[in-house]
């Protein structure tokens, strides 16, 4: 290997599939799809952007109605979501990228002006997430939250439909053009709920020990398996990010994913996707790491994603402590960003408050490198 980033500019591997590089895409909800969670030409335009990533993994997207978590997210349940992010995966292979979907459920996370016939979101057990829920967020009104209401427990018969759902999801990401699969288990959405033992109080086989807390995961990921094979299958997790009420001790948190990442190398997965998250939302001692928690314990290819820059990254993928590394928020500024990495160039900076919005500011106007040079070139043209 050669040049300054090797182990990050080196080629990656996801199951059968050869990567260009050792860089994902974090997944990001970014807010810029329909109401009804429909991708536009934005979209179409923000992937192809950023299709030199070794591999793409969409903002979250819900598999059914009822796992719709908030406005603005994406949606993959119907002929007109399956046609407009085959717009989206056609462009970004025009361009020789991989992209994965990244399937979820909100649960909880969720209100009854989001739910078909405004029913209750559904959960593990009938306990409120703390905090509040967004139900609006548009141009005209902005964001509107309103308080977290209590859910609707899963009657045990129920959660075999979610769990088909989820395979019937998969099976429309393989219509709509997509490499692959993440099952989305963290950031306090259904599948972490059950994992979680604020959120899941149940007595029968999906609750009560941390082996039946994990088996809703784990029987989820096999039926998303089941469509085209465990290796187009990855699944994020967050063992101590302690987003959308999803507490637990320590003790519960090393038992739990214990189980859960030992169980997962018996599935032969694609890639298991790590959550290190922000200070603020830390679980347990500041010396839990959870991506090397997680390393010894699963047998397979490992991405770890928390705000690595490319000095870090680097040293991780030195260091064997994982095989893929996730960037976020560099990825929205710097569509090029292998580029600038080969380059050893200066990234361009992200603006917090376009992160999120309908609109294409902040979105798919961040310059490449190339752009950022012919710009300079002109100003100096233009001032000489």
């Amino acid at each position: 290997m050669s040049g300054k980033y090797p182990f990050l500019l080196s080629p990656g591997r996801v199951g059968d599939l050869e990567l260009a590089n050792r860089m994902l895409m974090s997944p990001m909800t970014r807010f810029r799809v329909t109401e009804t969670g429909i991708p536009t030409d934005l979209n179409i335009v923000y992937y192809g952007q950023r299709a030199s990533a070794g591999l793409i993994v969409t903002e979250g997207t819900y598999s059914e109605p009822r796992g719709r978590l908030t406005p603005r997210t994406a949606g993959l349940y119907s002929g007109d979501h399956i046609r407009a992010w085959r717009k989206v995966t056609d462009v970004v292979h025009q361009k020789q990228g991989r992209i994965f979907v990244q399937l979820c459920h909100g649960g909880r996370v969720s209100h009854p002006v989001l739910q078909p016939d405004g029913a209750l979101p559904v959960a593990p057990s009938a306990i409120a997430k703390t905090g509040q829920v967004r139900v609006t967020e548009s141009e005209e009104e902005g964001v509107r939250k309103v308080d977290a209401p209590v859910p609707r427990a899963l009657e045990p018969s129920e959660i075999p439909e979610i769990i088909a759902e989820f395979k019937r999801a998969a099976e429309r990401a393989v219509a709509a053009g997509f490499d692959g699969v993440e099952l989305h288990a963290g950031s306090g959405l259904l599948h972490q709920q059950f994992l979680t033992t604020t959120a899941n109080r149940r007595t029968d086989r999906y609750g009560g020990t941390a082996r039946n807390r994990c088996r809703f995961v784990l029987e989820t990921l096999e039926a998303m398996s089941e469509v085209r094979g465990s290796g187009r299958v990855g699944v994020k997790i967050a063992p101590n990010f302690a987003y959308n009420g999803t507490d637990m001790a320590t003790d519960d948190v090393v038992e739990t994913y214990t189980i859960l990442a030992r169980e997962m190398s018996r599935l032969d997965l694609g890639y298991v996707h790590v959550q290190y998250p922000p200070w603020g939302l830390f679980l347990g001692p500041k010396d839990f790491n959870p991506i090397d928690f997680i390393r010894p314990l699963y047998r397979g290819t490992l991405a770890g994603a928390g705000e690595f820059d490319r000095h870090t990254a680097e040293a991780m993928l030195a260091a064997g402590r994982c095989d893929l590394i996730a960037f976020g928020r560099r990825f929205i500024a710097n569509p090029d960003l292998p580029e600038r990495i080969r380059q050893d160039a200066e990234e361009n900076g992200w603006d917090e408050s376009t992160l999120y919005g309908p609109t294409p500011e902040g979105f798919i106007d961040y310059p490449t490198l190339d752009e950022v040079r012919e710009r300079a070139s002109h100003a100096a043209r233009s001032g000489s």
